[in-house]
């Protein structure tokens, strides 16, 4: 899709959303049911698909089909939805709408949207998917585009107040007034539940911060999605730490068991990226053999890179011993902030959110 285009849709959103936040009144469409039905439903994906195709049809009308999906398609009014939505609706989500359609970066690089175009033939799972696929294809194969203008304002109605509960889920009063050991142990005691490893990465990432924040270092943290690192070509680890726009290392979490291989292909996702050192966290309820430790060391050797490690214990007790009391005191905003960067699960927030509360106000 060429610039003139992309800003074409870009204004016309915008003007949308002018339109939508300057109304009191609650805007109805034909396919009201529908679009809650996708826009809070729990298929991300779909999500991004529907607002695409909405703000593309709404934009250029009958010269689009809003099934499209992928340049590579070849019916009818095919266009790049996946351009429209990585260079408009992105930007516009994470500027305007506080995550509401899943804060997702790069949405179209997932198996749904990668197919040419939407159709009842695409690989999905039966059942709730299935349906919504169907809809999809029967809704969107058959809007004008006076119906999508409609409907694009409906969605921005939707997400904006999907957006205002999520900012809600994310905020958090207290602050952390513990002694360092006191905020170590409870960090440790978090890594209680695991939540498919995302504690560990985000408490990673939180620690990270507040080193970063104690040395005025302006160091832009980033913590992947779990089981997700390398989805994207901009990630290299679990977490990765930019000065700028240069990668200054990356951390690799683990809370499950692993092998020596794990170990080497992290290190070599580092070397790969240009990077000398590496830094390597598992959780504390891992056990780590001799034979593992001694096995590790020589395969730094072997690659001639610095490898740090450690248990997130360890790991733990040498950021808080860098970082000043000061930076520590903001501790459950940013972890709150971090698990939200994160895409982390709502109950994985809810968790965290709970256990930071309780925890601090049985201390205070």
């Amino acid at each position: 899709m060429s610039k003139e285009k992309l800003q074409k849709a870009e204004n016309f959103l915008h003007a949308s959303y002018n339109e939508v936040i300057g109304t009191d009144e609650k805007i109805h469409s034909d396919f009201d049911v529908f679009l809650e039905m996708i826009l809070t439903g729990n298929h991300k994906t779909y999500r991004y698909i529907l607002f695409t195709a909405l703000l593309a049809k709404a934009t250029f009308g009958e010269d689009i089909s809003a099934l499209s999906l992928q340049k590579e398609y070849k019916g009818k009014g095919a266009y790049d939805a996946r351009s429209l939505a990585h260079k408009v609706v992105v930007p516009f989500e994470g500027e305007f709408l506080n995550g509401a359609l899943g804060a997702s970066n790069e949405p179209y690089l997932n198996k749904p949207a990668r197919f040419p175009a939407l159709s009842k033939e695409n690989a999905v799972r039966a059942g709730q998917d299935k349906q919504k696929l169907d809809l999809l294809v029967d809704v969107l194969g058959g809007i004008s585009k006076e119906q999508a203008i409609v409907m694009l304002k409906k969605s921005l109605q939707i997400l904006i107040e999907v957006g205002e509960k999520n900012n809600d889920k994310y905020k958090i009063d207290s602050t952390n007034d513990s002694s360092l050991l006191k905020t170590k142990n409870m960090l440790s005691d978090l890594l209680s539940e695991k939540h498919g490893g995302e504690t560990l990465a985000i408490l990673i990432g939180t620690l990270l911060k507040i080193y970063s924040n104690s040395h005025e270092l302006g160091y832009k943290v980033e913590v992947h999605k779990v089981n997700q690192s390398g989805a994207s070509s901009k990630e290299i680890g679990d977490i990765d730490v930019y000065d700028g726009s240069v990668l200054v290392f990356s951390v690799e979490a683990k809370d499950k068991p692993f092998t020596l291989q794990d170990v080497e292909h992290s290190l070599k996702k580092s070397l790969s990226a240009g990077l000398d050192k590496s830094i390597f966290v598992y959780g504390n309820s891992i056990n780590i053999s001799e034979d593992l430790h001694s096995s590790v060391k020589g395969l730094a050797e072997k690659h001639d890179n610095l490898l740090a490690f450690s248990s997130f214990n360890e790991f733990s007790t040498f950021m808080l011993l860098l970082s000043n009391k000061s930076s520590v005191l903001d501790l459950p905003r940013i972890l709150l902030e971090t698990a939200k960067e994160s895409l982390a699960s709502d109950s994985t927030v809810t968790y965290l959110k709970q256990f930071i509360k309780d925890t601090l106000e049985t201390d205070n």
